[in-house]
């Protein structure tokens, strides 16, 4: 592990706790850093599925000019992956 790896991952926002995440994912085991700008949206992080194995995770959409639709799929997308 690298050095600073638990320090990284204290500082990710926690999925329906807070920062970006505070409003998503509400019930999941994951933190994450989301990102947006024109036409672009994304959400990269740790999440631990229902067997108790962590995993990371990357999405990345672009084109995109339904931010809401978008952000509701991105979200969809990784509540799959529990």
């Amino acid at each position: 592990q690298a050095k600073f790896a638990e320090t990284f991952k204290n500082s990710l926002p926690i999925a329906g706790t807070d920062g970006t995440l505070r409003g998503r994912l509400r019930g999941k085991k994951i933190i994450a850093k989301t990102g947006s700008m024109t036409y672009v949206n994304s959400i990269a992080g740790y999440l631990t599925d229902s067997k108790g194995e962590n995993f990371a995770f990357a999405i990345i959409v672009n084109n995109q000019t339904r931010k809401d639709e978008v952000i509701t799929a991105i979200d969809e997308i990784v509540s799959k992956l529990l």
